[in-house]
């Protein structure tokens, strides 16, 4: 029998209010990002590398830093809640085939986001000359990528989701998880109303994502290619994030924000909106999963 996410997460000792819940994902989020801002500041101030805060080495540093609310969430898991690290859905059968399935689908996701985007006439894609350091620098912050989406899944989809579940319906949990998802991302640069509404959608998507695997391998490669061929493929904005310099190719969205999403990136687009939808009530069709 498949293991679930939410069955073996019912098995622990979860807290039951919600609150409390999303306070403690809060103070895991921020305590981790306090850390990494020490960690980079005495890095800069070092000067052994002449690094600026929007280099590609420190944009690299911080997803792979995003790993310090990972651990400390293991250990609440492990030691308060009683239960198995595996009980947030990263279940060993099949874990990679899931997680590979999840970069294709990922990819294809915000492919057709970005081809509408161009074929609207917002978008083009630039001559770039394309480098053997290029490529390197692409593996390299691939992993970051996977490790800083996998850090975000593991606590929205992995933990706050099932947990949420253990007292509320299904509607209900996903819709905090997904709500909870876009508000993290709402002190970003250049948000607007449609970034926010484009990530709650996202997120929604991987919450039935989630549902219908019954892990979370599969949604840790989805958010992981969704960010990673924004950034390291087209070298565009990562959720208003300073662009890579050493992206494969380089995409120059224009016009109107609410179509080409302006500097929040293509994130920021009515394009996105539309895609996600689809993609979202596709998703919700094929999971036939009780959502009482």
């Amino acid at each position: 029998m498949r293991e679930s996410i939410f069955e073996e997460t019912a098995k622990g000792k979860v807290s039951r209010h919600v609150l409390l819940t999303i306070l403690l994902a809060l103070i895991l989020l921020f305590t981790a990002d306090f850390l990494t801002y020490i960690i980079i500041e005495l890095i800069i101030s070092l000067d052994f590398w002449k690094l600026e805060w929007d280099s590609d080495i420190v944009q690299l540093i911080i997803l792979l830093a995003t790993s310090i609310s990972t651990v400390m969430l293991f250990m609440w898991v492990k030691f308060k809640e009683k239960r198995p690290i595996s009980s947030l859905g990263l279940f060993k059968e099949g874990a990679l085939t899931e997680l590979s399935r999840g970069w294709l689908v990922g990819s294809v996701l915000f492919g057709a986001c970005l081809i509408l985007t161009i074929i609207s006439g917002s978008g083009v894609i630039e001559p770039v000359r394309f480098t053997a350091d290029k490529l390197i620098w692409f593996l390299i912050f691939a992993v970051g990528w996977q490790v800083q989406s996998a850090s975000v899944e593991i606590l929205c989809r992995g933990w706050l989701l099932p947990v949420s579940a253990t007292k509320y319906s299904k509607i209900v949990s996903v819709s905090i998880s997904s709500i909870f998802f876009g508000l993290l991302h709402s002190a970003n640069n250049h948000v607007s109303l449609i970034s926010i509404f484009n990530l709650c959608l996202f997120g929604l998507f991987l919450s039935l994502y989630v549902i219908l695997k019954g892990n979370i391998w599969g949604a840790c490669g989805i958010h992981g290619a969704w960010n990673c061929v924004q950034g390291s493929v087209f070298g565009i904005e990562v959720s208003g994030e300073p662009m890579l310099s050493n992206s494969l190719v380089h995409v120059k969205t224009y016009g109107a924000d609410w179509i080409s999403g302006g500097k929040f990136g293509v994130e920021g687009s009515m394009i996105t909106s539309i895609v996600l939808i689809v993609a979202c009530y596709w998703l919700y069709q094929k999971s036939n999963f009780p959502y009482d």
